[in-house]
């Protein structure tokens, strides 16, 4: 432009010097203005008037001229007439449009966080029909061709696609509305239930929707398109995941808004069925057909993944009421709280109390207090003990018996709060046959029966509840009697006597072993010690025998064994057997014989005098001086010689 001014001015400096009119240096002045400054004012004007939209917004383009197209009956134009157009310029787009018809509205993208849904609402589209609250669903790359979704009969009001997570959208704001909501997300361990609160009308009768494929009610205008009805619905939402599921569509209860929800579940119904071992789970269905008559518990259906799949259950001919198959113990089932109910059921061993409690009233046996009994007048109540095992197989009876009989208020989704069918089975069975027993028994037993022998009573009472229990298929394992008391206190004294004694009475029998032992101890010591004894003096008197004879040994010590026993001296050594027998006796004499002549074979054997002492009634041996035949005048002596007393 600078270049053309300056060109400009030398031309009429030159014109002005030549001598040409000054009319005819205008007219050429503005023609070389016109050939060289037009091309370049116009591209400056077109650059000027170039679109250029940020990265992080869209382009909203507003016509201001035109006529107005007939087509165009919705406020935002398709057709191109004055107003918002439908169609948006996207993020970093460069268009140039004419500066006097449109002008361009910069607005920021439509951005959703990661852990959010966007829910849209239409603001223009064909009116809703009568009774429909949602937009029919129009393919328009999630509202970011806003022609395609007035092109395709877009329906005004909330929609049934949703925006996902951690994206931004392009959206026309003229067009749409859009809502950020929290996904809805299951906590670890919970179910989350559904309610569809648009679709087909329930048939009468019918308590849940049928089930469609939707995949777990994220795909809103699927449900729609393949039947989905209204109403509680058959499939759950697993703990630990978040979904993207329309809010306008389905309620979702979790255990964050189960309280408010009206349809009397509660939060342990929204958790996931625990079992643990030794536990069975006993499933009562409340939807399909009933079961014939005479017929107490619905047979096996296959498929249905331990009632996780209610629908498969259902389509397979699956009957309500208590079921057959049971759940194993040991893991977690996700299970429609609506659809069934689990009763859980030990098959571990219970060990039942009839015993005085306190505190809370859910053990099975909370009602089990000891038994009173009347026995000759006397009044005693019985502590008693019961083991018993409840089979796997047995639990679905029990559960029909003592659980679906009894009637309660429902809610509005026919749910009956009902007492523990175990607990039932304890207190009328169980409960029935002990006190059965014990009101029959009273003109059989005596008081003292209860007094002395209790085992009697207890094995009579186990084989009842044995018996009775077989009925049931419920294994009976151990039946005790335990403390017993007795109005009159002189049978509680006599029977802790009893009690005492019978518990001192091992300790005792230990005590008399340990005293048996100690004895052959004692004797085995003194054995030896004899043995040593008698080898010091077999060694003495053998010296004295082969210095001075058997028989002068054997004299020397009669008489010193007379003299210890109280004979003079010089009567036992020169005495008769008269003057001897007025100091001993005729058995001491022949006793001192006897000693004297064992002594003298021991010492010549080099053993014991009389041997090995005789054997104690337990296996020891007693200390006990052997007795051998004798006379008045001598002994019989083995070797077969006989010993003559001095002076006998």
């Amino acid at each position: 432009m600078i270049i053309t001014l300056v060109g400009l001015i030398l031309l009429t400096l030159v014109w002005i010097i030549t001598g040409h009119e000054f009319s005819t240096l205008v007219i050429v002045l503005l023609t070389l203005a016109v050939v060289f400054g037009a091309p370049m004012l116009a591209w400056r004007l077109y650059n000027r008037w170039m679109i250029h939209v940020p990265g992080d917004s869209i382009g909203v383009v507003h016509r201001r001229l035109g006529r107005l197209h007939p087509g165009d009956i919705y406020g935002v134009s398709l057709y191109g007439s004055p107003g918002p157009q439908a169609t948006v310029l996207g993020p970093n787009a460069v268009v140039w449009l004419p500066p006097f018809v449109y002008s361009v509205e910069f607005v920021p993208l439509v951005v959703i966080p990661i852990d959010s849904i966007g829910v849209v609402s239409a603001k223009v589209g064909a009116l809703l029909p009568a009774g429909r609250v949602l937009g029919r669903h129009v393919e328009c790359d999630y509202f970011q061709k806003g022609h395609n979704f007035l092109a395709g009969g877009g329906e005004q009001g909330p929609q049934l696609a949703v925006l996902q997570g951690g994206g931004r959208y392009a959206i026309n704001p003229y067009m749409f509305d859009v809502l950020v909501k929290p996904v809805t997300y299951i906590r670890p361990g919970n179910i989350g239930v559904v309610v569809a609160r648009v679709g087909e009308n329930l048939p009468h009768g019918r308590p849940f929707g049928r089930h469609v494929e939707c995949d777990y009610f994220q795909d809103g205008p699927g449900f729609l398109a393949r039947g989905g009805q209204q109403g509680p619905q058959l499939a759950v939402l697993q703990g630990g995941n978040r979904y993207n599921i329309n809010p306008y569509i389905f309620d979702v209860i979790t255990e964050d808004n189960v309280e408010s929800s009206r349809t009397g579940l509660t939060k342990e119904d929204l958790k996931l069925i625990s079992l643990l071992d030794g536990n069975t789970g006993v499933v009562v269905v409340r939807e399909g057909a009933p079961v014939p008559d005479g017929t107490e518990l619905a047979p096996r259906i296959p498929g249905h993944n331990r009632f996780q799949l209610p629908w498969v259950f259902l389509e397979r001919g699956g009957r309500q009421g208590t079921q057959t198959e049971t759940l194993p113990g040991g893991a977690d089932y996700a299970i429609n709280p609506w659809f069934a109910r689990v009763v859980r059921i030990p098959t571990r061993e219970l060990i039942l109390e009839w015993a005085d409690k306190d505190g809370p009233d859910d053990r099975y046996d909370s009602a089990l207090q000891p038994i009173p009994v009347t026995i000759e007048g006397h009044t005693l109540r019985v502590h008693l003990t019961q083991t018993l095992r409840i089979p796997a197989e047995s639990a679905p009876l029990l559960v029909r018996r003592f659980g679906e009989q009894e009637t309660a208020d429902a809610d509005q989704f026919g749910f009956v709060a009902r007492p523990a069918p175990v607990k039932r089975f304890v207190e009328r069975v169980l409960g029935s046959v002990v006190i059965g027993y014990f009101s029959s028994i009273s003109a059989e037993y005596r008081i003292t029966d209860f007094v002395d022998s209790p085992q009697r009573v207890q094995a009579d009472l186990q084989t009842s509840i044995e018996r009775k229990l077989e009925e049931w298929s419920v294994v009976a394992t151990n039946t005790t009697i335990g403390r017993i008391e007795f109005e009159d206190s002189k049978f509680n004294d006599m029977r802790q006597t009893r009690v005492v004694a019978r518990e001192q009475h091992p300790l005792l029998e230990q005590e008399e072993r340990n005293a048996r032992i100690r004895r052959r101890i004692e004797l085995d010591d003194l054995e030896v010690d004899r043995a040593r004894r008698e080898v010091e003096v077999g060694t003495e008197v053998r010296v004295l025998i082969q210095m001075l004879g058997r028989e002068q040994v054997a004299k020397e010590r009669f008489i010193a064994l007379l003299t210890k026993m109280g004979v003079p001296s010089v009567i036992a050594s020169g005495g008769d057997a008269d003057s001897i027998t007025q100091w001993i006796t005729p058995t001491a004499l022949v006793e001192a014989i006897n000693r004297a002549m064992s002594e003298g074979r021991g010492a010549i054997a080099g053993g014991t005098a009389n041997g090995a002492p005789p054997a104690h009634p337990d296996g020891t041996q007693e200390d006990v001086p052997e007795r051998r035949p004798h006379s008045s005048t001598g002994s019989a002596d083995p070797s077969g010689e006989t010993f003559q007393a001095p002076g006998v």
